[in-house]
This record gives C-alpha cells, sequence and structure tokens, in this order.
C-alpha cells in the first residue's frame, strides 16, 4: 500500500479491516490527515506482521509518522518508542537508517524527490514465533529487488544509522548476517525463528 496518495488513511483503516497481511511504502511527502487512533488500535490488534518504509516529513506542524509489525514504531522528532503488541514473544527491532540511504534501499535506487531526501526513514521488522505470520514476513522480504538486497545489506554491514548502545551489539550483529551470504531469505527467517541460520538447504515449495 502506497502512502503517498490522498485517501490514504481511509485505504489504511479497510485493510486493517480485511485481516491481510499489509506493506507500507511512500514515495513521497505524506500528505493530509494522518490515520486515526482506532486505526492505531487496530494496528496493534492486526493478526498479521505490517512490514514496511514510510518516508516523510518531520517538523513542528506535522504529526508523527509510524511503521509498525506485530506492535507500533511510534516515532517523534527522530525519537523512537517500541510499544509491543503483547501477543506471545513477538518484539520489535527498529532502526533509524537515515534518509536517502534507507529510501534508495527501498525504492531500488531511483532517483529521490527533494522531499523524500529530507526525510526521516524508519525500517521496522518484527521477530514472532508465529509460522503464519513468518511466512508471510518472508514473502514480504521476497519482494525485495537483488538491488533493495544489496543496499540495504551494505546499510546494515556498516551500521550506518544503527543504534550504537552496547545493549543492541548481539541484535545489530544478528540482523546483520541476515544478508551475509547469498540466501537472504533464510538469514531473515533464522532471525525470525531465533535459530542458527541453514544456508544451502533449499527451502520445500508448499
Amino acid at each position: 500500500m502506497e502512502l503517498h496518495e490522498p485517501g490514504w488513511p481511509e485505504r489504511f483503516e479497510e485493510a486493517l479491516a480485511s485481516d491481510a497481511p499489509v506493506v507500507l511504502a511512500a514515495k513521497g511527502p505524506i500528505e493530509g490527515p494522518f490515520v486515526s487512533a482506532d486505526a492505531v488500535e487496530a494496528l496493534l490488534r492486526h493478526p498479521w506482521p505490517v512490514l514496511g518504509v514510510v518516508a516523510g516529513r518531520l517538523g513542528a506542524d506535522v504529526s508523527p509518522l509510524f511503521l509498525a509489525c506485530d506492535g507500533l514504531s511510534w516515532c517523534r522528532g527522530g525519537l523512537l518508542e517500541l510499544r509491543p503488541s503483547g501477543r506471545g514473544e513477538a518484539t520489535l527491532l527498529a532502526w533509524r537508517l537515515g534518509a536517502a540511504g534507507a529510501a534508495r534501499c527501498w525504492f531500488g535506487g531511483g532517483r529521490l524527490t527533494p522531499a523524500v531526501a529530507r526525510s526521516s526513514v524508519w525500517i521496522c521488522t518484527t521477530r514472532s514465533g508465529y509460522a503464519e505470520a513468518l511466512e508471510r514476513t518472508l514473502d514480504a522480504f521476497g519482494g525485495f529487488s537483488p538491488t533493495a538486497l544489496g543496499l540495504l545489506r551494505e546499510l546494515l554491514i556498516h551500521q550506518h544509522g544503527l543504534p550504537t548502545a552496547p545493549a543492541l551489539a548481539l541484535e545489530r550483529r544478528a540482523f546483520s548476517l541476515l544478508f551475509a551470504s547469498g540466501e537472504p531469505l533464510e538469514g531473515i527467517g533464522a532471525f525470525l525463528e531465533h535459530r542458527r541460520p541453514r544456508f544451502g538447504i533449499v527451502r520445500s515449495e508448499k
């Protein structure tokens, strides 16, 4: 779902009501009203992970931007507040990657508009023990182009914009290793399932 067109809050609320996986993206400044409090509550109750990147303008007159998977990442003036969904052991991992680099990784290296170049961009992913949620999350990552995966891997390996707190060192390392081989989906699956990756093993088709 692209959030740069007028009327996106209503379409977003309709998508949440459908109980289907939701992928969010914004290719330019987000216009108009932001989602309602009811939509935020629906997002917290949503049965599938929500995966995506939101790029938009931050300023005193602009509402906070958000992005979520199994919960809500609420961005206020560059600060991050994580609210877990309260379902099982699912947790959020949300990092600010920087405007130009993260937008390039999501949009495959295309030319950025000035509005996006001035943005702050966040990427969130979820770690969930639910098998069906894992499959949906893997499918969403699988939609990334090879160029986008390569750019995201570069950003993560070099820790561009990643948090530097010592307590997050293992999380940074684990997430970086997702893209350390030619099998990013297996790396992502291992991270989400809290296990060691089994590179070289072909996933069976269902």
